[in-house]
């Protein structure tokens, strides 16, 4: 799992550098990808400075797929 926080870390500091922080600019599909996977691992890493009953309905949202849906993997449960 820590090897897929540096990876993504690494990746999306790429595409910030090469497309900039506005992520309206970020035209590539890939990069969009990995800017909604980033989002998600910073929503997901923050669950253990939420209150329980917060963090308990995002970890359900997860699992039933009301994120997933919208976009691609990796996933770690």
């Amino acid at each position: 799992m820590l090897q897929y926080h540096k990876t993504l870390i690494s990746e999306f500091t790429g595409y910030v550098t090469l497309y900039g922080n506005d992520l309206g600019n970020w035209k590539d599909v890939k990069a969009r990808t990995c800017a909604m996977c980033m989002i998600l691992h910073m929503a997901d890493i923050s669950n253990v400075v939420r209150d329980f009953s917060l963090a308990r309905q995002w970890a359900t949202r997860i699992i039933q797929g009301e994120c997933a849906g919208h976009l691609q993997g990796p996933f770690y449960f």
